[in-house]
């Protein structure tokens, strides 16, 4: 990838200048980031809900194959192609969903991806046939993975234009590093009840996130 960014860039090499006074300014830039992110009510609304999802998808790439192993009864090979039903799934439904994003509001978008993702992991944990838990699986990554493409849409309108690339940068810094703790509750969680159980608090998570995106829809 630095090879074909190197060969395909028609932009010159700039060394940066590194001193007090440049790194005095990044730090007051960052605060300056964290504290307007903070004081919009609506933002705040927005992270918490896309750290529900992020701590959700985490957790699903992490240890769907083990899930359906566990509580379905599936041999590792069929396991494995519900995890890479999460990716090809996802392939086929991000443009479709961003091109929705574009046509109508993006909050209810996103609301009613999530709204899909939940009733189709309520489906998974409720499935026991194969084939209704394939149709599960796949319902499931579909809703998933067509939130993020809405979401961050919707994030980006919400930034001012002048601090529109430290903002984005700021709350995937937030939401990524919350939803990176979603595999160390699913591992604790299992170890000590079963992943069914762990599975099922993914979906209170969906559902919190779910209700926090219809409501901003709703609000506008």
């Amino acid at each position: 990838m630095a090879l074909a960014l190197h060969v395909w860039s028609r932009e010159r090499y700039v060394r940066p200048e590194t001193n007090r006074e440049t790194l005095a300014a990044g730090l007051a830039d960052a605060r300056a980031t964290a504290g307007r992110l903070w004081k919009n009510p609506r933002m705040r609304w927005l992270l918490l809900a896309y750290a529900l999802y992020a701590f959700t998808w985490q957790s699903a790439t992490g240890f769907l194959p083990t899930f359906l192993r566990a509580s379905k009864g599936f041999p590792a090979g069929l396991a494995s192609g519900g995890f890479a039903a999460l990716f090809v799934v996802g392939a086929a439904v991000k443009p479709v969903a961003g091109s929705l994003g574009d046509r109508f509001p993006r909050a209810g978008v996103a609301a009613g991806a999530l709204v899909v993702a939940a009733l189709a992991l309520a489906g998974l944990l409720a499935a026991s046939g194969t084939l209704a838990v394939g149709a599960a699986v796949v319902v499931f990554a579909a809703g998933l993975m067509a939130y993020p493409p809405v979401m961050q849409a919707l994030l980006m309108d919400t930034f001012p234009d002048g601090s529109m690339g430290g903002d984005l940068g700021a709350t995937r810094t937030v939401y990524l590093g919350l939803g990176s703790l979603g595999p160390s509750y699913v591992g604790f969680v299992a170890g000590r009840v079963s992943y069914a159980a762990a599975f099922a608090g993914l979906l209170v998570g969906l559902l919190v996130s779910a209700a926090i995106v219809v409501g901003l829809a709703r609000s506008g």
